[in-house]
């Protein structure tokens, strides 16, 4: 991840970047400052992060569909269903829990997403990019407060657990509540 971050905040510098040779070669501009605004640093973090994490949610909701028998598909093309009816009907009902629990993950990953935030931006420009792990890592060695950056990080943990839970929750399938 910190690999992939110092490749995008590369990337993304002006003049020099990819993303801006490739803007200007296509006549959008080639001075764009993606990391240095408050306003759009925001924007490349997202996307480097998305980048970075699609391929794990990819495979576990391919791994789920696989697993879904061929014969359930070729009776609801019997009985006339749709290609959009069989997804809402049969693939988005039996992928629900491996799609619940690849959300819970995801959004775990996310909530403690340091690596590529710091390798990108550290939190900047001003506080445009700081996101709970960043904020409790200045805290704790570049002010020299332990106290709030361990008060802040329990809180960030009881938010996960409850989260987590409330997610588990939801993602029972309907066989299992019927048991």
């Amino acid at each position: 991840m910190a690999a992939a971050g110092v490749f995008w905040s590369v990337a993304f510098q002006p003049r020099t970047g990819i993303v801006n040779v490739f803007l200007g070669a296509i006549g959008l501009g080639s001075n764009h400052a993606w990391l240095a605004s408050e306003n759009l640093s925001i924007y490349p973090t997202i996307f480097v992060t998305i980048w970075a994490n699609v391929g794990f949610a990819f495979l576990l909701l391919l791994g789920a569909v696989e697993q879904i028998p061929i014969s359930t598909y070729e009776a609801a093309r019997i009985d006339g269903a749709s290609a959009v009816r069989t997804f809402f009907s049969i693939t988005l009902p039996l992928i629900r829990p491996v799609l619940a629990v690849t959300a819970i993950l995801e959004l775990i990953f996310q909530f403690n997403g340091f690596t590529i935030i710091f390798a990108m931006t550290q939190g900047g420009p001003g506080y445009a990019t700081s996101v709970l792990p960043v904020l409790v890592y200045k805290e704790a060695f570049q002010q020299v407060n332990f106290g709030l950056a361990s008060a802040m990080a329990v809180m960030g943990g009881a938010i996960l657990i409850v989260v987590g839970l409330v997610s588990i929750r939801l993602s029972r399938s309907k066989q299992e509540e019927k048991i």
